[in-house]
C-alpha cells in the first residue's frame, strides 16, 4: 500500500491550536500538508471567499518535531481548498 495524502485545513486559521491538534493526530497516518486560512474563518466553511489572484504563503510549521509543508491564504477554507489543487495538480 503506498503512502496516503493528506490535506488538512479548518477554519481556524493556520495559527489555530484545534489545527495543530488535529495536524498531531494525523502525522503518523501519511504525508501530511496543511493549507489553511490565514486568519479565523468561523462559520465560512463553504463559502468562496477570497482575491482569486491571492498566492500561498509558506508558513514554517512543526508537528512533534518534524516540519510539515504548510501554506496560508487570504480566504475561506473551501477557496483555501480549491486554491491549492488548482496550483499542486495530481
Amino acid at each position: 500500500m503506498g503512502t496516503v495524502n493528506i490535506l488538512l485545513t479548518n477554519d481556524d486559521g493556520i495559527d489555530s491550536p484545534g489545527l495543530r491538534a488535529a495536524a498531531e493526530a494525523l502525522l503518523p497516518l501519511g504525508r501530511l500538508v496543511i493549507a489553511a486560512p490565514l486568519h479565523q474563518q468561523t462559520s465560512m466553511g463553504r463559502a468562496q471567499t477570497g482575491n482569486p489572484e491571492a498566492c500561498f504563503q509558506p508558513v514554517p510549521y512543526m508537528v512533534n518535531e518534524t516540519p510539515v509543508e504548510a501554506y496560508s491564504l487570504e480566504a475561506s477554507p473551501a477557496a483555501v481548498v480549491r486554491h491549492y489543487f488548482v496550483t499542486h495538480p495530481g
